[in-house]
C-alpha cells in the first residue's frame, strides 16, 4: 500500500460510482421488460471494453468494441436485445467517465503531490549511504543531523550534464552513492531513488517519468578525520 496513488484511486471510485448511479438511473425509470440485475451489471462491465487512440499520450475511447460483442451475442442466442442495449451503451459510455477522471486527477495530483523535495523525500527512516561504483567512490560515510538539515535547504538546479545516464558503474560516475530509507510522501504513488554526488551536495531524485536535481548548501557526509 506504500506506493498507492490514492488521487489516482478515488478519482477512479468516484467514476465508478457515477456509472452504478446511471445503471441504477436507468433501471429505475425502465417502461418495459424485466431485465435481471446481474446481468445489467455484467452487461455494463464488458459496454467498458474498447478500442483506444493515443491522443497526446492519452488514451481515448473510440470504438465500443464491448457494445458490439453484446450485440452480436444476444443477436445468435435471439435474447431481447432491447431491455439490455441502453446498459450495454452506459458502460461505453463510463469509459469517457473514467476517462474524464483520469484527466481530473492529474491537476489534483500536482497539487496535492508537487514536484518538490517535500513530496519526494517526505519520510526519513534510518538512512543508509550505499556506494554503488566502488571504482569512483571513495568510502563516505553519512552525516544524518547535516541530512536532516540539508532536506529543509535544497533548492534545485539544472543538470548541467547529463552523461550520468549512460556511465552508470563508469569510472567517472557523477552520482556514485544511493541513499535508502528515505520515501515519497504516502500516497503519491511515485517510485523514487535519490543518488548523491560525489560531493555530497548534489542531489538526483530519480522517478520512472522524470529525474530532478538538487543541491544543499552543505555536504552530507561526513568529515574525514585527520588523525
Amino acid at each position: 500500500m506504500e506506493n498507492i496513488k490514492i488521487v489516482e484511486l478515488i478519482m477512479t471510485i468516484l467514476g465508478i460510482g457515477c456509472i452504478l448511479l446511471l445503471v441504477y438511473y436507468l433501471y429505475k425509470r425502465r417502461e418495459k421488460g424485466n431485465p435481471k440485475p446481474w446481468l445489467i451489471l455484467l452487461i455494463t462491465s464488458i459496454g467498458l471494453l474498447n478500442i483506444q487512440y493515443e491522443i497526446a499520450s492519452y488514451s481515448v475511447p473510440v470504438i465500443p468494441i464491448g457494445v458490439m460483442i453484446i450485440y452480436f451475442e444476444f443477436l445468435i442466442k435471439r435474447r431481447n436485445w432491447h431491455w439490455y442495449r441502453k446498459y450495454a451503451w452506459t458502460g461505453f459510455l463510463g469509459s469517457y467517465i473514467l476517462f474524464a477522471t483520469t484527466l481530473l486527477s492529474q491537476p489534483i495530483q500536482a497539487f496535492f503531490y508537487p514536484n518538490e523535495p517535500e513530496t519526494y523525500l517526505a519520510n526519513l527512516h534510518q538512512p543508509e549511504l550505499i556506494t554503488t561504483n566502488f571504482i569512483s567512490a571513495e568510502g563516505k560515510t553519512l552525516h544524518k543531523e547535516k541530512l536532516n538539515d540539508a532536506l529543509s535547504n535544497l533548492e534545485r538546479q539544472k543538470l548541467r550534464n547529463e552523461k550520468w545516464i549512460d556511465s552508470l558503474y563508469d569510472e567517472e560516475e557523477r552520482f556514485p552513492y544511493l541513499i535508502t530509507g528515505i520515501d515519497p510522501k504516502w500516497g503519491s504513488g511515485i517510485d523514487t531513488m535519490v543518488f548523491i554526488e560525489d560531493n555530497g551536495k548534489g542531489w538526483l531524485i530519480t522517478t520512472p517519468e522524470a529525474h530532478y536535481y538538487y543541491r544543499s548548501p552543505t555536504s552530507i557526509f561526513k568529515e574525514e578525520s585527520n588523525e
